[in-house]
């Protein structure tokens, strides 16, 4: 029977587990999904900047960041190219005439302007695609950067193809671009356009980059916000819960408070009465020892008023001294005690009236001796009513004056 009912257990048990694990599995997928729906392009673009750790990807970082500050740079560049150019065309010549080693910096300028984009167009494409969240848009943008870059691979082999072509065979660069069939005139507007492009695009390039550093401290300032919001609801339910505790435990202590008071309440009412019952016990037991007290005086009092016939009468006197002694063994050993503590002290209290008792118990005795001869102790004691000690005197004294 115990196996039976221990495998059905352990089965309920197997199952109540795998149950919830199938939960805890279910509440984890659920909370992925929630959390990929909360996701946003910004969001996983700042995911994925982790920190390098080797050196080849440490090299990659600082390349990028290079990459980017140049960009920042040449911007500026091309823009102070530009005005030269603006300059010597409507000075008709006279800026590079004066100063004509401002021809090779502004050639210098348009090379890094033109070829060195290849690069940051490249590497600005992933980063642009991971910012704009919209599907449309990023392919818009993909498009856009990878035409750019086609024209810009375009130029950039025009360039290589007439200068090796000028290389080869000495003589002026619009023969060279004669033998290669390049138009020299649609050439050089195309030269001026890219410039002007890879200018606006600097532009769109270092106004998005701040946008995106704009937006990231936004994303970094609402997560620290929700951070905050956390901690605080954490905090919250740590005080509710610390409030719950405390009024938990000051319900718990007032019960034990209330239990404890209920107790001492028990434990006074019976003090109270057990004193009580103590109290009237000892007030009948005084009263009881009193009223004793008074009736063996006022029989002690009444003796002495007997005639001497009736004491004479030895038949009567015997026979009441029978029944005295049937009624007074019938009380305790203990009442006898009490009584005779309680004559004692009566005796030494009163000197005059213990001498007139004990003259009283000669008296007595001697009248009872009279009756019969073989009076006892205990017959005296019983009888009289007087301790051993005096009924042994009185007897001795009164056995030799009949002798």
């Amino acid at each position: 029977m115990q196996q039976t009912i221990e495998q059905p257990s352990q089965q309920e048990q197997q199952a109540s587990s795998v149950s919830i694990s199938q939960r805890g599995w279910w509440k984890r997928k659920e909370i992925q999904k929630k959390n990929r729906h909360k996701e946003t392009p910004l969001d996983i673009f700042d995911a994925t900047r982790t920190e390098p750790e080797s050196f080849y990807e440490r090299a990659i970082e600082w390349t990028h960041r290079a990459d980017k500050i140049i960009n920042l740079i040449l911007g500026y560049f091309l823009a102070v190219a530009s005005v030269l150019g603006f300059m010597d065309v409507l000075s008709n010549g006279e800026v590079l005439g004066h100063v004509p080693f401002l021809f090779y910096i502004w050639l210098l300028i348009m090379g890094l302007g033109v070829d060195f984009q290849i690069l940051l167009v490249i590497g600005r494409v992933p980063d642009l695609a991971r910012m704009v969240g919209h599907p449309v848009g990023k392919w818009i943008l993909v498009m856009f950067n990878i035409a750019f870059l086609a024209f810009l691979a375009y130029v950039s082999i025009v360039i290589g193809a007439v200068f090796t072509q000028h290389r080869d065979v000495p003589g002026t660069i619009a023969q060279a671009m004669g033998i290669l069939g390049i138009n020299s005139t649609n050439f050089v507007y195309e030269r001026a356009a890219l410039a002007t492009f890879l200018l606006i695009l600097m532009a769109i390039d270092r106004t998005m980059e701040r946008w995106r550093m704009q937006i990231a401290a936004s994303n970094r300032q609402q997560q620290q916000g929700d951070v905050q919001v956390q901690h605080e609801e954490r905090q919250e339910q740590v005080s509710s819960a610390s409030q719950t505790e405390q009024r938990v435990q000051t319900s718990e202590l007032t019960q034990v408070i209330q239990a404890m008071q209920e107790m001492n309440a028990q434990n006074l009412a019976a003090l109270h009465t057990m004193n009580d019952k103590a109290m009237q016990q000892f007030s009948q037991v005084t009263v009881e020892l009193v009223r004793e007290t008074i009736e063996r005086t006022v029989a002690t009092i009444m003796l002495p008023g007997a005639t001497p016939q009736t004491l004479a009468v030895p038949a009567r006197t015997s026979q009441n001294a029978h029944n005295r002694r049937q009624s007074i063994s019938q009380e305790g050993e203990q009442q006898r005690s009490q009584e005779r503590d309680t004559e004692a002290m009566s005796a030494l209290e009163k000197p005059e009236r213990g001498e007139q008792d004990m003259r009283y118990y000669g008296e007595l005795i001697e009248t009872m001796y009279r009756g019969n001869n073989n009076l006892t102790v205990t017959e005296i004691v019983d009888q009289v009513g007087c301790s051993r000690s005096t009924a042994s005197k009185w007897l001795k004294r009164v056995k030799p004056v009949e002798a």
